[in-house]
């Protein structure tokens, strides 16, 4: 002759939750256990974004950096719906983004946001990725921080002599020449 027992699930929270069910009888080994586990999610869309701020290298002016990657992942029980991505507020013109998303992200699933930085002047420079959606939390910002370098000149030789020169009359040139190296 069989009992059976049957367990639910009904989070509170979000996240993974475990607990043991323990049934202890008359029988030899008298109690038995029974690992439980569940993960409990929101409702809606929920979103994750990791990491939640980029920090760009020293770029050179006028030259794209190598594009950064975020984690968009939606944590809830629904479809997220996307109403708009976008750099927003100061130095946004230096700052670009790109998503995989589309409109929507599946609940469960993820997408990456790819952000570059091309300075245009030296600097530095933050701004945010805003995204608006349907989630509780919209919207949801990453940060995005840069700093443009200038390249640093100097001059070889650092100075001329001419020699005694008829008055009215043109001397042989001489040679300046700029070098640039890249400021750190």
């Amino acid at each position: 002759m069989s009992n059976s027992h049957s367990e639910q699930f009904a989070p509170m929270a979000c996240g993974t939750r475990s607990e043991v069910l323990s049934i202890s009888d008359n029988a030899p080994g008298s109690t038995h256990t029974v690992a439980l586990s569940g993960k409990g999610v929101a409702a809606g869309p929920a979103v994750d974004l990791a990491p939640a701020s980029v920090t760009f290298p020293g770029q050179p002016v006028g030259t794209c950096s190598t594009a950064q990657t975020v984690t968009l992942t939606n944590t809830g029980g629904a479809r997220l719906t996307i109403a708009s991505l976008a750099v927003t507020a100061a130095n946004e013109s230096d700052f670009a983004q790109t998503a995989t998303s589309g409109s929507s992200v599946a609940a469960g699933a993820n997408c990456t946001i790819s952000a570059t930085f091309t300075p245009s002047a030296s600097g530095s420079g933050t701004t945010s990725v805003s995204i608006s959606d349907n989630a509780a939390s919209s919207p949801q910002k990453v940060s995005l921080t840069g700093r443009g370098t200038a390249p640093a000149i100097s001059l070889s030789p650092t100075g001329l002599s001419f020699s005694s020169q008829t008055v009215g009359t043109t001397s042989a040139a001489q040679t300046v020449a700029p070098t640039t190296r890249r400021a750190h």
